[in-house]
């Protein structure tokens, strides 16, 4: 029989990254699955709230906005976010996300990693 996994996100204890700016759930940790992702995250930043701009050397990373409205950056341009919002951060590009809302800006985010 295959193995599968089972989360409800409800059950799990949060943590924060980024200087305690974000919150999140991680879904996928690194390093356990056979495909090439880093980490997939439910995540959240409260009102105000900025995670530092950093950039990912050896992965693509994706953002789905399930909540609320911000702006993000990818390298030097910032650029309004919503619910719905799909966005694909290339390759070693500086990006960060910033809540300009009044709710939570919730998002789900996966790295993957690129092959070299």
């Amino acid at each position: 029989m295959k193995k599968y996994t089972k989360i409800n996100i409800h059950d799990q204890k949060p943590e924060t990254t980024h200087n305690g700016s974000v919150n999140l759930i991680r879904l996928i940790h690194n390093g356990e699955t056979n495909a090439n992702i880093a980490t997939m995250n439910k995540a959240w930043l409260d009102k105000g709230q900025q995670f530092t701009p950093h950039k990912h050397p050896d992965s693509i990373e994706y953002f789905l906005i399930t909540n609320g409205s911000g702006t993000m950056l990818i390298d030097d341009n910032w650029f309004e976010v919503k619910i719905g919002d799909f966005i694909t951060i290339p390759v070693d590009s500086l990006h960060s996300l910033k809540n300009t809302s009044d709710t939570p800006l919730e998002f789900i985010s996966l790295r993957g990693l690129i092959n070299k």
